[in-house]
């Protein structure tokens, strides 16, 4: 097991190690992402044939339309029933693979540390050491999970629906693909601080979690001696600056999401004015509008969803180089 320095652990050490873990699962990796691409790709046509049947259901002539009403229902059951099956199928055989790779990467990291001299042993109590391998391993399978739940779908979304709102109106598809780029500056932004904290959190925690796993583990000679008061004054002590941190974090969550949600509401309600403008002027049908706003909700979800995968990320890199450390 190759030993990294937290300080020098990068993001592409992190891609590398996450595809040496992968190891025999790479082919079934790909393969069922590869599905869940076109899972994804095909859920962005529910949308366009909503905003197709309103249009169709405002014009004068509704007869002459049923035909092509009858094939956007129709083909609109099909591909709920091909996502249904392919995002069932595609997140069955990767949420496996995570739970299998994390189970591994615990194994590994129990294993190299065990042949580890006295000498390292004696630096870091044990309990510490425990958890840090935990929640380093328990990251593993949080960024695959992320990875088929909200990073894949969410790529999907905003580049599709930028391409798909392009080809109908250049203006309005610059307007969605300005919204994604600045959602995402802003949301960065503000989680570096996010991160920080909880950071400071994780840290406060293992320092908890240490005490107790010395406490219980040598509970005769705690009793024995007489410490079990003193421990429990440390612990009181360690679980008040832990939860000064926890407020802080919440804080800088709270922070975060009232401006950026923000932003979102005050963006989607100058994109709907800008709209229905344009379908009173008589350049789009009413469907148009059904088009825009869900498909914005659509990009709006998958940019955060990507934001908030940037916070775990970080929180995911420095817990695993903390366990590549050991």
């Amino acid at each position: 097991m190759e030993k990294k320095s937290v300080d020098t652990y990068s993001n592409w050490d992190l891609v590398r190690d996450l595809w040496r873990w992968l190891g025999k699962y790479r082919v079934r990796f790909l393969a069922t992402s590869f599905l869940l691409l076109i899972s994804e790709v095909s859920w962005l046509y529910p949308t366009y044939v909503l905003a197709k049947i309103v249009s169709l259901l405002t014009v004068a002539n509704i007869q002459a339309s049923r035909a092509e009403l009858s094939f956007l229902v129709v083909s609109w059951f099909a591909v709920m029933v091909f996502r249904l099956i392919t995002k069932q199928l595609s997140q069955y055989v990767n949420y496996q693979i995570s739970e299998r790779l994390a189970l591994e990467v615990e194994l590994l990291t129990v294993n190299h540390m065990l042949k580890l001299d006295l000498a390292w042993q004696e630096r870091e109590n044990a309990g510490n050491k425990l958890k840090r391998i935990q929640r380093g391993a328990g990251f593993v399978q949080t960024l695959l999970n992320e990875w088929n739940d909200s990073l894949l779908p969410g790529l999907v979304g905003f580049v599709g629906v930028v391409i798909i709102l392009s080809s109908v109106d250049r203006f309005v598809g610059s307007l969605m693909a300005l919204f994604i780029v600045s959602y995402y500056g802003l949301s960065t932004y503000l989680m570096r601080r996010v991160a920080a904290a909880v950071d400071n959190v994780n840290k406060g925690s293992e320092d908890v979690s240490g005490l107790e796993f010395e406490a219980v583990s040598n509970v005769r000679t705690v009793k024995a001696l007489g410490f079990a008061g003193t421990i429990i004054q440390r612990m009181a002590r360690l679980n008040t600056e832990l939860f000064k941190k926890i407020r802080i974090r919440i804080l800088q969550m709270r922070a975060r999401h009232f401006i950026t949600e923000g932003w979102g509401y005050c963006f989607r309600i100058g994109l709907t004015v800008y709209v229905i403008n344009r379908i009173l002027a008589g350049t789009y049908e009413a469907g148009f509008l059904i088009l825009v706003y869900n498909y914005h909700d659509r990009v709006w979800m998958a940019i955060s969803q990507i934001a908030k995968q940037n916070q775990q990320f970080i929180i995911a890199r420095h817990s695993i180089a903390r366990m590549m450390d050991i």
